[in-house]
C-alpha cells in the first residue's frame, strides 16, 4: 500500500476501511465473474465498474483531503457524492431497455443524472489525481458549450476563428458524455474496466 494511503488510515474509522474492503473485494469478484463465467454487455460492463470505483474513490479520499477527519460538514457532503456515485454507475443498468428505445431522445431525468455523474467524475478525479485533470476537464466543456448555438454563446463570441464552432446545448453534451458510446463509457472506460482491472488484479 502506499505510503500516504497507509498513513492516512488512521484518520479513517474501523467502519469505513471494512467497507472499503468489502466495496473493492465485491468489485474484484464482479470482475472476475464477468471476465471468466458471464460477459456481460457493454453499458452493463461499464457502467458497474464506474459504480464501484466513484464509491471507492469517494470512501477513500475523504472531500478535505486525507490527513483530517471528515466530521458532520465532510460526512454530509461525502453521502451526497456516494449517493451521485451508486446513480451515476446504476441508473443506466436499471433503465438501459428505455434509453436504447428512446433512441437518442433524452429525457430531464437522463440529463440530470448526467450532469449528476459528469460532476461526480470530476470530483473523484480530482480528489485522486489531484487539481490539474479536473480543471481540464472543466475547460473542455465549457468549450463545448461555447459557440453562438450553445449555452454559452457569449463565451464563443471570444474564441478565435481556429478555435469557434457552434457550441452544444447542454442537453446535447450531457447526453453524448453520459449516454454515448463516445463520452464516460466510451473505449478508454471499456479498456479499464476489463483488460486494466484484471491485469492489475
Amino acid at each position: 500500500m502506499p505510503e500516504n494511503l497507509r498513513s492516512a488510515d488512521r484518520f479513517q474509522p474501523k467502519p469505513v476501511l471494512w467497507l472499503i474492503t468489502a466495496v473493492a473485494i465485491s468489485l474484484s469478484l464482479f470482475q472476475l465473474y464477468t471476465a471468466g463465467i458471464q460477459p456481460l454487455g457493454l453499458f452493463y460492463q461499464r457502467t458497474a465498474h464506474l459504480g464501484f470505483v466513484l464509491f471507492l474513490a469517494f470512501l477513500i479520499f475523504p472531500v478535505f483531503g486525507q490527513t483530517r477527519k471528515r466530521g458532520v460538514l465532510g460526512w454530509i457532503i461525502d453521502a451526497g457524492f456516494l449517493t451521485a456515485a451508486f446513480l451515476s454507475g446504476f441508473y443506466i443498468i436499471w433503465y438501459l431497455d428505455d434509453i436504447i428505445a428512446r433512441a437518442g431522445w433524452w429525457t430531464s431525468t437522463d440529463i440530470m443524472v448526467g450532469i449528476i455523474c459528469i460532476i461526480a467524475v470530476l470530483e473523484a478525479s480530482r480528489r485522486a489525481v489531484g487539481l490539474g485533470l479536473t480543471i481540464i476537464g472543466a475547460i473542455a466543456i465549457l468549450y463545448a458549450l461555447a459557440g453562438p448555438r450553445g449555452a454559452l454563446p457569449g463565451l464563443g463570441e471570444w474564441m478565435p476563428g481556429v478555435l469557434s464552432h457552434r457550441g452544444a446545448s447542454v442537453d446535447r453534451l450531457v447526453g453524448q458524455l453520459y449516454l454515448g458510446q463516445e463520452g464516460i463509457f466510451g473505449l478508454p472506460l471499456g479498456v479499464a474496466a476489463t483488460f486494466v482491472f484484471m491485469f492489475v488484479l
